[in-house]
């Protein structure tokens, strides 16, 4: 009763701040010029498209997008290419009572995996969380998803418990990761 009080209150004062927002940035990565900007809905078709590519069937759709993008403490970037092709993109929950930044989404289309997109895209989100005073950074990532848990190593990320049949696709365990946010790499 008390974990569920708790919970309650944390959403009610995450209500009274300011809606998270993000000013697009020009960026040069690997000698091809794009920009990073806060996701509107807009992008959500390419977003669930992505995540279609990555998985097969996507985790989210587009209402659960699209709900997202409207909470004041949740914050989506998209990196896009100069054509405006959405190439990745990441979403992120700001919990101000725990100081920690809660990686929801994350996920770069198959062709451009491997390229500094995801690093370049987490070390954004890092910068934002440190700004907002966040000392960690979590975000679940399944087991069997070697590359995304070698990238997140990179970054600082340390393994933390197992979360049995978390993923509802096909219930399997996802891996806790958190990063003290002074440690990370960058």
């Amino acid at each position: 009763m008390f974990e569920k009080f708790k919970n309650w209150l944390e959403q009610v004062g995450s209500t009274d701040r300011t809606p998270m927002t993000f000013a697009s940035r020009s960026i040069r990565l690997n000698h091809q010029s794009g920009t990073v900007s806060q996701a509107k809905e807009a992008d959500i078709a390419a977003m669930v498209h992505i995540e279609e590519l990555i998985y097969g069937v996507a985790p989210w759709n587009r209402a659960a997008f699209a709900a997202d993008l409207k909470k004041s403490d949740r914050l989506y970037l998209v990196l896009k290419n100069a054509n405006g092709d959405v190439l990745g993109f990441i979403g992120c929950s700001f919990d101000w009572n725990r100081a920690d930044a809660h990686i929801t989404n994350f996920g770069v289309h198959p062709a451009f995996q491997r390229q500094g997109l995801g690093t370049y895209l987490l070390q954004t989100t890092r910068q934002i969380a440190l700004a907002q005073a966040m000392r960690t950074m979590s975000l679940e990532v399944r087991v069997s998803n070697y590359q995304a848990q070698r990238l997140y190593r990179r970054m600082g990320f340390m393994d933390g418990e197992l979360k049995r049949h978390y993923y509802l696709d096909n219930h399997e365990d996802a891996l806790d990761m958190v990063a003290q946010l002074e440690e990370v790499k960058g």
